[in-house]
This record gives C-alpha cells, structure tokens and sequence, in this order.
C-alpha cells in the first residue's frame, strides 16, 4: 500500500521508493538521468484553478494574472 507524504502528488511505493503523481522517481532517474526535475501536471492545474477562483472572488473588477518566467522556466509550462 502506498503512504501519502506532503500532499497528494507526493507518496512513497510498495517498494520505498518516492512517488510524485504516481510516478517512480527511481525508475524516472533511471531512465533520464540525475538531476532532473519533476513536475505534477494535475497537482500543478489543480493550483492554478484554486487560484484562479480566488482571484475572480476577491478582485472581480479588474488584475490579471501573469506568469514570471524567471520563477519556472520551462517550455512546457508556456503551453
């Protein structure tokens, strides 16, 4: 049975190894390498429709949101 850690996206498998989103990060450092990052997508949406939400709720009139590219710089995420 797998334990869930820090949130939801993050747990550890029936064999120890750290999972995020379900993914073996063992297996994932196998097969691309070290150092690599790991990114959630639902966790990752998910956030960013509570924000969303929150940001219609409490400044409905008026902002918008922008993404800082410094903050995470990936190709993917632009998408």
């Amino acid at each position: 049975m797998a334990e869930t850690l820090i949130s939801g996206s993050l747990g550890i498998n029936s064999l120890g190894h750290l999972t995020i989103g379900g993914a073996d990060a063992v297996a994932l450092a196998d097969k691309y390498g070290t150092p690599l990052y790991v990114m959630d997508e639902n966790t990752i949406r998910e956030r960013m429709r509570l924000y969303n939400k929150a940001h219609a709720d409490f400044a409905p009139n008026g902002g918008g949101i922008l993404f800082a590219s410094k903050a995470c710089c990936f190709k993917r995420m632009y998408e």
